[in-house]
């Protein structure tokens, strides 16, 4: 079980002056477009946040949990004017926080070595949402609170690894026209080893090291592994060739 609370004091200030100094004096004598300059404007909050987390392992491989949390964003004050033509009415001048209330329960696991799950539901409920306006007759940014919100549903997540994932992935790019197959497969080789900073791996040169991929031509299926130069997997028709010396040439790609 674990339970946070946090507390919070925020002071806020915010001014804002529109003038067109090349108006005419008729529309504008002290320069001022809305006759009247915009009001300086401050609010200050405090409030807390409460988290409170369970979780519990049924076995090494199932895990079920719930979450009760509170979440805000901090709340503030527009600069807009409040006389002239462009005036607005005074309760816009200060925005609330919004506040947001999270329940989530669900169970997650793994099912072998490689598949993992999750399943939740979860409701959030949005209390003073804020909302982005535009308001007088100049249009001036700022933002107001509406009303309530709530967003509620089941989340379900099951994933294994699939290791011709991969190759796919490249083929499919070269295949419908997005990438030539070396830039492709660039995608899955050269660059996560210099992501990774692994400078011995990811391309076909001299001075690499010797981990190759053969894939068959026609049905572009990975039909054998060398790592370090040494056989680690074959079949198929790379077997066929590579242990029986055929001199036909497979297409190779760099794992």
């Amino acid at each position: 079980v674990t339970v946070g609370l946090r507390k919070f004091w925020q002071e806020f200030d915010a001014s804002h002056t529109v003038a067109l100094p090349f108006c005419c004096p008729i529309w504008a004598p002290d320069r001022n477009l809305n006759v009247a300059p915009s009001e300086a404007n401050s609010a200050d909050f405090d409030d807390q946040l409460l988290k409170i987390n369970f979780s519990y392992d049924i076995d090494d491989n199932t895990m079920v949990y719930a979450t009760w949390s509170e979440g805000f964003r901090h709340g503030g004050a527009n600069s807009f004017p409040t006389s002239g033509f462009a005036g607005v009415d005074t309760s816009f001048l200060v925005f609330q926080p919004d506040e947001a209330t999270n329940i989530e329960f669900g169970v997650k696991g793994s099912i072998g070595d490689t598949t993992r799950y999750s399943f939740a539901a979860y409701r959030i409920d949005w209390e003073n949402a804020q909302l982005d306006v535009y308001a007088g007759a100049l249009g001036i940014p700022g933002v107001v609170n509406g009303d309530e919100a709530r967003s509620q549903g089941l989340d379900a997540l099951v994933s294994d690894y699939y290791y011709p994932a991969l190759s796919q992935a490249a083929t499919q790019l070269w295949q419908t026209g997005e990438l030539s197959l070396p830039k492709a497969w660039n995608l899955i080789s050269k660059n996560p080893a210099a992501i990774m900073g692994k400078a011995s791996i990811g391309s076909i040169d001299y001075g690499m090291r010797a981990d190759l991929v053969i894939m068959n031509k026609e049905t572009l299926q990975i039909e054998a592994t060398l790592c370090d130069g040494r056989i680690a997997y074959a079949s198929g028709e790379a077997a066929n060739r590579l242990f029986k010396a055929s001199t036909s040439k497979p297409a190779i790609a760099a794992e």
